[in-house]
């Protein structure tokens, strides 16, 4: 009788550790899956990412490109801006006076086909304006008509606003090419504002620092204006 409980009670005992065992496996394993999502979860975050710190970075890249490609030009018409040869001719050419015959404008004309030359790859033309008159003069040898207005030109708000612009892109009449243009107010001494002058850029090379980019395998870098006008798209 005695030997029959101890060997219930050993089984009951048995029964005991097998589901003790059964437990702990099962909270092992369930640890053990829980990890190993974990891991997969990390592994594809840690994944996205760094494609994602990637592609932000060749964004950053041929943003600053760019930037630094305009920004070249945006200096350029800014210290001409304070030319003093610019200066006098403007300050000197009042309402009915023709600007081609302005004292100083064989000079004023021959440093702006100078600054041209230099760059003839995106620099179609350098220009000055005058406001009294209402009239411009480029390094390409054009001259404005008598029907041709200041304020209605895309750079103007640089004359009223006294900053440097860079104008919305528009289609070069003479060429056909896209072009866009920065330009920079002349300011008198007193403050008053003369008129501008600035460059005619060509937008091919921006163009060519687009094409260099590829966002990850397939994608690709699009440029729009500040109105929403492509400047760039690979179709």
């Amino acid at each position: 009788m005695k030997q029959v409980k101890k060997r219930a009670t050993g089984k009951k005992k048995q029964k005991i550790a097998d589901e003790i065992l059964v437990q702990i496996g099962g909270s092992v394993i369930f640890v053990f899956l829980l990890t190993a999502v974990i891991a997969i979860f990390m592994v594809g975050w840690l994944s996205i990412s760094a494609k994602r710190t990637e592609l932000t970075q060749e964004s950053n890249a041929a943003s600053n490109q760019l930037t630094g490609f305009l920004e070249q030009y945006t200096r350029s018409v800014e210290q001409l801006a304070v030319n003093p040869e610019i200066k006098q001719v403007l300050r000197e050419t009042k309402a009915g006076d023709e600007l081609s015959k302005a004292e100083k404008m064989d000079t004023v004309m021959q440093n702006l086909v100078q600054i041209a030359n230099t760059d003839t790859e995106n620099v179609m033309a350098a220009w000055v304006s005058d406001l009294d008159t209402s009239s411009l003069m480029q390094s390409d040898g054009f001259i404005s008509g008598k029907d041709w207005d200041i304020t209605g030109r895309g750079w103007y708000g640089c004359v009223e606003n006294k900053e440097t612009v860079l104008t919305e892109p528009y289609v070069d009449s003479s060429t056909g090419k896209m072009i866009l243009s920065a330009a920079a107010p002349v300011i008198d001494d007193d403050g008053t504002a003369l008129g501008a002058v600035g460059m005619d850029i060509a937008l091919d090379h921006m163009t060519k620092i687009m094409e260099e980019y590829k966002i990850g395998r397939k994608g690709y870098m699009l440029l729009l204006s500040e109105k929403g006008t492509f400047l760039y798209h690979p179709q």
